[in-house]
């Protein structure tokens, strides 16, 4: 697999300045949103050279790319070489194609950790260096990359309530080195007070808080016809017919909106069965864990992962941390059981688990 060039679409004038050496030459992932804008504009603060590159993906709904409204301008603004790599024919299949058949096999995926470990850390990435010579990448996710005795740890933004940590686990460990994150230590309003000063224009630009891809519509819209979408029984759980859905690729598990009322206590699904076309519905309490594995695809600090071991984890994103066991770990496999049940852990999702420090341990999707 190979991704096309990198096209220039923006060069400003030269400032008659010499080019920096490679050390402190940048890449800076920019979307158009203010988070990556404030990003190359504190790291241009701070000394770098910087060099933006904006990803081009498909939309799945309807056809055509995702505009990146505002890149270009901040781009011009901050004067700035502007770079787009487009990913129209790879996002299709390493991120969209694999969150359809993610969810044909009842399971939920999380597209944006997806993108981030099979594109934006590997692939985008490799480009970055093997075309422009650029070894440093940075984004504007909110976490931290702490630097201590010649070792880069990932760790969660000093905002919890914006922590994006989460989602790029996936990053390999050989490569925090090279990785910077210059909003790890601020939260979004002094993001968009910086961007106000620096007469950005998109420092009022609203957060998307949609999958990219599918341009604020219904993602389910964009999977493809097939067997998902036949009617097919709710069950409880005892296994008995209690209804029909309209199609498996409508529900996810810890799912309430359900179309439907199954008696006096709200119901949610509990699990998507595709090998029959079932889902099983139950009460609130039935959806929740306090044991699930995991299959690990990153781990940061191996001394930390062990049968006994206690650190801390969470299900989602936006979920707390909660402390947790090691209990089982077989090659990439592991079991943990939480002091607390969760709700809803759902296969496909990812756990990430975190020192007492907030570093980032080591991640992967739940089974």
């Amino acid at each position: 697999m190979t991704l096309k060039d990198l096209r220039l679409i923006f060069q400003p004038e030269s400032t008659g300045q010499p080019s920096l050496t490679a050390p402190r030459r940048i890449a800076v992932l920019m979307s158009g949103g203010v988070d990556s804008s404030v990003t190359a504009l504190k790291l241009l603060d701070e000394g770098w050279e910087v060099v933006g590159v904006n990803m081009r993906i498909p939309l799945a709904c309807g056809g055509g790319n995702v505009e990146c409204q505002g890149v270009t301008e901040t781009a011009k603004k901050l004067h700035v070489p502007l770079y787009q790599i487009d990913l129209s024919t790879t996002f299709q299949h390493e991120v969209i194609d694999r969150f359809e058949a993610e969810y044909r096999r009842g399971r939920t995926p999380n597209p944006c950790c997806d993108c981030n470990r099979r594109l934006k850390f590997t692939l985008v990435w490799d480009a970055i260096e093997q075309e422009l010579g650029i070894n440093n990448l940075a984004t504007g996710h909110y976490a931290r990359v702490i630097r201590s005795a010649g070792r880069a740890l990932l760790a969660r933004g000093n905002d919890n309530d914006k922590d994006q940590s989460y989602f790029i686990y996936g990053i390999p460990a050989d490569r925090l080195q090279h990785f910077y994150l210059p909003l790890g230590d601020i939260n979004k309003d002094e993001t968009r007070a910086l961007a106000r000063r620096a007469g950005l224009s998109v420092a009022e630009k609203a957060e998307s808080m949609e999958l990219c891809f599918a341009g604020g519509g219904d993602y389910r819209q964009a999977f493809s016809s097939n067997e998902t979408d036949i009617e097919g029984n709710f069950i409880d759980t005892n296994f008995k017919v209690i209804g029909r859905h309209k199609g498996i690729k409508h529900y996810t598990v810890g799912q309430r909106k359900l179309g439907m009322s199954f008696g006096p206590e709200p119901s949610y699904a509990l699990r998507v069965i595709p090998e029959t076309n079932e889902v099983m519905i139950g009460t609130r309490q039935d959806a929740y864990k306090q044991a699930l594995s995991a299959k690990l695809i990153s781990i940061h600090q191996s001394d930390k992962i062990f049968p006994g071991s206690t650190l801390r984890g969470k299900i989602r994103s936006a979920g707390r941390l909660t402390e947790c066991s090691i209990t089982r770990l077989e090659q990439d496999n592991i079991s943990v059981t939480f002091t607390q049940e969760l709700f809803a852990p759902t296969p496909g999702q990812h756990l990430v688990l975190y020192h007492t420090d907030d570093t980032v341990v080591a991640g992967g999707t739940i089974t």
